[in-house]
Formats: C-alpha cells, sequence, structure tokens
C-alpha cells in the first residue's frame, strides 16, 4: 500500500502538467468562496437559511446553460480560446463581487454570473484533456488532476475561514486573481487547439450511426442498472452538499470562530483525500464497484449521523474522516461502475447526463435542507442525510446482491 507515488504520473505531456498547475491555482481560488457561501449570505447579507438554499439552487441551475455553451464553443471555436476567455471574465466577476460585497441582491447576482463563467470553462477543460491524452492514459491524467484539485482545496478553504471575518472582500478578489493567473498559463504554455483531433479516440461512427441516433435519455431509461445507479448517485450528491451548507452552518453555532474551524475541517478533508486515496483503493481493490460504493454510504451515515452529538471540535473531526472515506469509496468506483454496465458506444452521452442527475442532488440539496432547518434544527438534520447515507447502503447492497445472482445464473447455463 502506497500514499503518494510521483512515478505513476510520469510520461504525461508537458500541457497536461501545465493543466496540474491550473487545476492547483482554479480549486484553491475558487475555494476560496464557495465552502464558505453560505455563512456568507446568512452572516454577511443577512439572508435566511430557506433563502440561501435556494441562492444555491439557482447557482445550480445557471451552471446548465453556461455548460452547454461551453460545450458548443469547444468543438465549434477552441478548448484554448474558451478556456482563456471565460477565466478572465468569471475573474473580473469575482473581483465586482469583492468591490460590491455588502448589497443584499447586487452581490448574489454577480456571484451566479460568475458561477456561469465556471459553467463554461468546465467542459471546455474536460475536453482539453482528451485531446492531450489518449486511451492509455487518460485514467492517470484524470487522477492527476483530481490530485490537483484537492492540493488546491486543501489550501482555499483554510485560507478563506482566517480572512472571513475582517476581510471578506480579498476573498473575492483573490478568486479573480487566481482566475486570471490560470488564463495566462493557458495562454502563455497550451498550444492552440483548433481543429485539433485525437485520432486515437475516432470512432468508427458511419458504422453505428443508428446507436449515436438514439436519444440520451431514451437510452439510460431502457438501461435499467444504469438508471437506478444514477438515482443512487443523486442521493450521494444531495448527501455531501451538506458539506459547503449544513457542515458550515453547525460548526459556525457550536465552535467559536468556526468559519476558522470549518476551513481546516475541509483541509483536513483534502489531506485525507491526497494522501490515503492510494490506500483506499488497495485495500478494496478486490471488491466489486457497486459493494464499495454501498459502503460510501455507510461511512457517510456514520460520518454525518455523529453530527447530532457534536459539541466539540473533535467530533467535527472525527466525522469528516469518516464522510470523506465514504468519498473516495464513491469517487474511485463511480466511473469503473460506469464503464463497466455501459456498451462502449454509449459511455460518452452517459457520462454528459450523469452531472445533470447528479447535480440535480447539489443543487436541490441546500434548498430543502435550509427549509428543514429554519424549521426544526441543524441537529436534527444529520438524522435526515444520515438516513439518505442507509438508503444508499441498502440500495447498492440490493444492487450487488441482484448482479451476484445474475452472474451465478449465467455460470449455470454456461454449464
Amino acid at each position: 500500500m502506497r500514499l503518494i507515488d510521483i512515478q505513476d504520473y510520469k510520461g504525461l505531456s508537458k500541457e497536461m502538467y501545465i493543466l496540474f498547475i491550473v487545476r492547483i491555482i482554479t480549486a484553491m481560488g475558487s475555494n476560496l468562496i464557495y465552502p464558505i457561501l453560505v455563512l456568507f449570505l446568512t452572516d454577511k447579507l443577512g439572508y435566511s437559511n430557506s433563502y440561501a438554499g435556494l441562492l444555491y439552487l439557482i447557482l445550480g441551475i445557471a451552471s446548465i446553460p453556461g455548460s452547454i455553451l461551453g460545450g458548443i464553443l469547444s468543438d465549434k471555436w477552441s478548448r484554448k480560446n474558451t478556456v482563456f476567455l471565460f477565466s478572465v471574465l468569471g475573474g473580473v466577476f469575482f473581483i465586482l463581487a469583492g468591490v460590491f460585497n455588502n448589497y443584499f441582491y447586487l452581490t448574489p447576482v454577480i456571484i451566479i454570473l460568475a458561477n456561469v463563467m465556471n459553467g463554461v470553462i468546465m467542459p471546455a477543460n474536460t475536453a482539453m484533456v482528451g485531446d492531450l491524452t489518449n486511451s492509455e492514459n487518460r485514467k492517470t491524467a484524470f487522477s492527476l488532476l483530481y490530485l490537483g484539485h484537492n492540493i488546491g482545496f486543501a489550501i482555499g478553504p483554510a485560507i478563506g475561514g482566517l480572512l472571513f471575518e475582517n476581510h471578506i472582500s480579498l476573498l473575492f478578489i483573490g478568486a479573480g486573481l487566481t482566475a486570471f493567473v490560470s488564463a495566462n498559463l493557458i495562454s502563455v504554455f497550451m498550444k492552440d487547439d483548433k481543429n485539433h483531433i485525437n485520432r486515437d479516440d475516432v470512432s468508427k461512427k458511419d458504422d453505428k450511426k443508428e446507436l449515436y441516433e438514439e436519444s440520451s435519455i431514451k437510452l439510460i431509461w431502457n438501461n435499467k442498472k444504469l438508471l437506478y445507479f444514477a438515482l443512487i448517485s443523486t442521493l450521494i450528491s444531495f448527501i455531501l452538499a451538506q458539506n459547503h451548507f449544513t457542515l458550515p452552518k453547525q460548526v459556525d453555532d457550536v465552535i467559536e470562530n468556526g468559519v476558522k474551524h470549518y476551513g481546516l475541517l475541509m483541509t483536513l478533508s483534502a489531506f485525507v483525500i491526497i494522501f490515503f486515496t492510494s490506500v483506499i483503493t488497495s485495500i478494496t481493490k478486490e471488491l466489486k464497484a457497486s459493494i464499495s460504493i454501498a459502503f460510501t454510504g455507510l461511512f457517510c451515515a456514520l460520518g454525518y449521523g455523529i453530527l447530532y452529538f457534536a459539541n466539540n471540535f473533535g467530533i467535527f473531526i472525527i466525522s469528516t474522516i469518516i464522510w470523506t472515506i465514504g468519498e473516495i469509496l464513491y469517487s474511485t468506483n463511480s466511473n469503473v461502475y460506469i464503464m463497466e454496465n455501459t456498451p462502449e458506444s454509449h459511455r460518452g452521452r452517459f457520462y454528459s447526463i450523469l452531472p445533470l442527475l447528479t447535480g440535480a442532488g447539489y443543487a436541490i440539496s441546500p434548498l430543502i435542507m435550509g427549509r428543514y432547518i429554519d424549521a426544526f434544527s441543524i441537529q436534527s438534520a444529520w438524522v435526515i442525510v444520515s438516513l439518505v447515507g442507509l438508503v444508499v447502503f441498502v440500495g447498492m447492497l440490493m444492487l450487488y446482491s441482484k448482479e451476484s445472482n445474475q452472474e451465478l445464473n449465467n455460470e449455470v447455463d454456461k454449464q
């Protein structure tokens, strides 16, 4: 078992290592803001929990047209230019939010616009990775970017927690400046990708034209196993969304200098991911993806459930370690499960639909939990979250059992 082995990431193109640096910078910048956004809305601007949850829903919905635009521009125009232009625009909006940071209506609108810019960048960035890799090293490249994201995530919330009380404008301005730095790195070091095609990945579309004409929604609807898994993934995203909504609210209520301590918890989570993903992957490598994802539900149920009793920082630390293990299990097994249960010709379309389904969990969770907290209490909210985790655990165990029975029946039929 290993923690981090640099040798795993050798042999990629120079541009991929630039994207790794960019990912660290952008993750650090965006996480100056987003993990503590709910506290900014409620503590600084005076929003109720319900209205803060509604704004999170709007943020999620607003990113959809941005993502669609990003996909069109990256295909029809240029990946590099799309990332550069909208990184700059996103940086401008973040700086404007820093300047106008105490307006009840204006400030959230500016933040929403910045989030739309980020939505445009994401598909272009992913397509850029596809251009720079092939089928043999693509998994390694995405693993490297996942590492870069968590390195940035380890830094951003800690700084955000320190500056939140007295220097909130610096957080938005810092997010804007990191966007400018990222845009500059893309502009200087990335090649112009116009009309670039990775020939290693060109499929024989003419031979399978009828497959590609099938509706993506119909495709998933007809694959009941993947539809079931998508619904489970939505529940998992509903759970993990608490990290940026219910959790910071509770830490701020229970602990003195709560925002600072919340930032430290997010940094702890990032370090657990950075240093223990390889260990957990090694331990679970013999398990089927479905059973590993089932344990995601169990770890989340336990990790978030103990927050019902949280009255000191130590319980928050233990909770964070437990639910982060659950997050690792899901992150390292969800793509594997999709690969194992999707025909090769259909994977791209399912990957384009799944983020919308899981994103629904992230978007609607703060709205539901915000209204629940206003009506009842933060403490009792963890009972709901823990129960959802148990539903995920039981649901994936049922799926695993059904798969095992099917495999057994197939072996009997062969005999």
